[in-house]
């Protein structure tokens, strides 16, 4: 059911919740600013290190023995030029990472304004806790996400307009010179439009229109592909230790956090799923969490999946195995069921593309052997762009003020606790 802004009363418009964003954005800022001697998310261990590696060493630092990071260095090439106008530090890296992610937050706006979501409700994005906690640390994932909203703003135009396709593979480029996993979105792109050429190929100018259109989309890519000639992989050779291999713990994870923030939907979902559907998702949920249940730590590694959900879990786990087993159980089986109805309800050529993208990027996470919570923010945006349309306005009423306690209590936790 598609959230008709001409049915919602007095809400607010899209200028006024960008309004409130932005005061959400300065005071936060303000306090991860004060907290900047609080390391978080393996800023000061990884991410700022790569920063000054770029500030003395320019685009070489791409492929020196120093680099230390696991992802593409475009986050850094442009903290590292800001830098060369001020004075290197953590607080001018949260500061551009703020204003890269107030800007993906405007992009995520308009991107379901366009899908007929209240501007209200696109809050709802920016309590995300791993989008909104690194909104104010300097934890580059935010960068890739402003780019691959920028590709789907794009993708999202009725027109075949060639200079949209263009614009899209330049932004899907620059996005996986942030992080490697857009790789992922690129290939449902490409995916996706292959198959609407097979569907209409006896339209006259369908095939120039695929090969022009898929030329412009992948032409830009050849940029990362000789980076990664470069460093002979994905990664830079310093962290060859991320090796591609199938992890079935990674696919329970996934599933279990899916089930965990589209609850909403999932329990939507069971009214118009007859019994032999709920049955299966259960039982597939039973078979991931009792058979390939991940472990948890605070440190990342093969077979281990870290994060506020799963630890939620561990917590209760401690004081009653069973409840937590069922909870893991009944947390994978909505997880499938969501991915199940998305499979089942996709609407147009943009629902194509971003339920193939989920599912895409879902494979790419559960081939990776450093996998957690934090690392699904692509997937989970793409989620959203899907979900948010399709639940009823009372529930989503609900859904907004659980996201921003939940977004805002994981802040302070993390800046004032964890790392305080």
């Amino acid at each position: 059911m598609l959230l008709k802004r001409d049915k919602i009363k007095f809400e607010p418009g899209q200028g006024s919740i960008a309004i409130f964003a932005f005061i959400v954005f300065g005071a936060f800022l303000f306090i991860s600013l004060i907290k900047s001697h609080s390391y978080a998310m393996d800023e000061t261990v990884f991410h700022y290190p790569n920063v000054l590696n770029f500030y003395k060493n320019g685009l070489a630092a791409t492929f020196n023995k120093e680099y230390s990071a696991a992802n593409t260095p475009l986050p850094y090439i442009i903290v590292a030029a800001v830098s060369k106008l001020f004075t290197p530090g953590i607080a001018l890296a949260r500061i551009v990472t703020a204003f890269f992610s107030f800007l993906t937050f405007l992009l995520g706006m308009r991107i379901l304004a366009r899908l007929n979501v209240a501007p209200l409700y696109s809050l709802i994005l920016l309590f995300y806790p791993y989008f909104f906690l690194n909104s104010f640390v300097f934890y580059v994932i935010n960068f890739g996400l402003f780019f691959c909203l920028a590709a789907l703003l794009l993708l999202n135009n009725t027109e075949k307009n060639y200079w949209n396709d263009l614009g899209a593979g330049v932004s899907l480029t620059l996005a996986i010179l942030c992080q490697q996993f857009y790789l992922m979105l690129l290939a449902a792109v490409l995916l996706v439009r292959f198959l609407q050429y097979i569907k209409e190929r006896e339209i006259a100018g369908s095939l120039q229109r695929f090969i022009a259109s898929s030329f412009l989309l992948g032409l830009p890519a050849l940029v990362p592909l000789a980076v990664f000639y470069g460093w002979g992989g994905l990664v830079h050779p310093n962290f060859n230790v991320h090796k591609l291999s199938f992890f079935p713990t990674a696919l329970t994870g996934i599933l279990m956090v899916t089930g965990f923030y589209f609850a909403p939907f999932a329990v939507q979902s069971i009214k118009k799923s007859d019994k032999w559907q709920l049955a299966g998702a259960l039982l597939g949920g039973a078979v991931l969490a009792i058979g390939f249940r991940p472990a948890y730590n605070d440190f990342n590694g093969p077979g281990i999946f870290n994060g506020i959900v799963f630890h939620i879990i561990e917590i209760v786990s401690k004081k009653m195995a069973l409840a937590g087993t069922a909870m893991m159980i009944f947390l994978c089986g909505m997880g499938l069921l969501v991915f199940y109805k998305l499979a089942a309800t996709k609407k147009n050529i943009f629902d194509a593309i971003l339920f193939t993208g989920c599912v895409l990027l879902a494979a790419a996470y559960t081939m990776n052997a450093i996998i957690g919570e934090r690392h699904l923010l692509p997937l989970f945006f793409l989620l959203f762009f899907l979900i948010l349309p399709r639940l009823k306005l009372g529930t989503v009423r609900a859904y907004l003020p659980f996201m921003f306690a939940f977004g805002v209590g994981y802040y302070f936790y993390w800046l004032f606790i964890k790392y305080g």
